[in-house]
């Protein structure tokens, strides 16, 4: 276990997905919050407390340090809504991208979430978050927040923290936004289209860094940016590998605040 030091700063971490979420976008920053003390920061988890995700993963609970300190909020999304309306246990918009027979409430759900939901259905979670996180940045309890996105709403939650408190703020792209594929399969107006991409500038140029996940992604973000983006790929983590299989060592890989070695 990492004891936290008193020399350690803390960092609020916002991201969307959490265990028992699955996927790559959770083990990033589960793994990231894992090793973080090491580099003199000890990271604070901030999530819904009653999220909507497909993927499951609960084995990846275990891997969630007993120190970890992990915030979980109640959150509100319009599918909650729609579900009810279908009597069915959940309405996930993934889900309904895939159908091919339609009726007029999908199709409907569909629009709104293309034309409505801006820039996704977490939006909702903004303000009530911001809300009660800004006391809590005011008193000096954390010294940096980091937002992973997507839900790129997460992003707006660090810029509006950013603007109410001056607090450092670092945002993560793990995938696109204004250029994400995703996109283009909605029914979205060119209205809306721009304000995705002025919400995208705002976040690109209010950040006090911003990472992202391989060389592609940066290229593309220091093209819409116009400043530096910080390369910060998913990497691995040394306790997952199996006894008696030896990759080549390195002595670090880099994390937004400086060196995280590898044990």
């Amino acid at each position: 276990m990492v004891l936290c030091t008193p020399m350690q700063k803390r960092v609020l971490i916002i991201t969307y997905y959490w265990p028992p979420s699955g996927g790559s976008g959770v083990q990033r920053w589960l793994k990231f919050a894992k090793y973080l003390p090491e580099s003199g920061w000890e990271p604070v988890i901030f999530t819904p407390e009653n999220p909507d995700f497909d993927l499951q993963d609960k084995t990846l609970e275990i891997e969630i340090p007993s120190s970890l300190e992990v915030l979980k909020f109640p959150i509100w999304e319009p599918y909650q809504l729609f579900s009810r309306i279908k009597g069915k246990t959940k309405l996930h918009p993934g889900r309904l991208m895939e159908q091919k027979d339609r009726g007029f409430l999908e199709k409907l759900a569909i629009w709104m979430r293309a034309n409505l939901l801006v820039p996704d259905p977490r939006v909702f979670w903004v303000k009530p978050s911001v809300k009660f996180l800004t006391d809590l940045l005011k008193s000096g309890q954390f010294q940096a927040v980091i937002t992973t996105g997507p839900p790129h709403s997460m992003h707006l939650i660090g810029r509006d923290l950013k603007r109410k408190t001056g607090i450092t703020w670092i945002a993560d792209f793990r995938d696109p936004w204004s250029q994400w594929e995703f996109l283009d399969t909605l029914p979205m107006t060119s209205f809306i289209r721009i304000k995705h991409q002025k919400m995208e500038q705002s976040v690109l140029k209010e950040a006090n860094a911003v990472l992202t996940i391989s060389p592609t992604f940066q290229q593309d973000l220091e093209k819409l940016a116009h400043r530096k983006i910080k390369l910060l790929t998913n990497g691995y983590d040394p306790a997952d590998i199996p006894l008696g299989f030896s990759p080549k060592k390195k002595r670090g890989c880099k994390t937004p605040f400086g060196i995280l070695r590898n044990h």
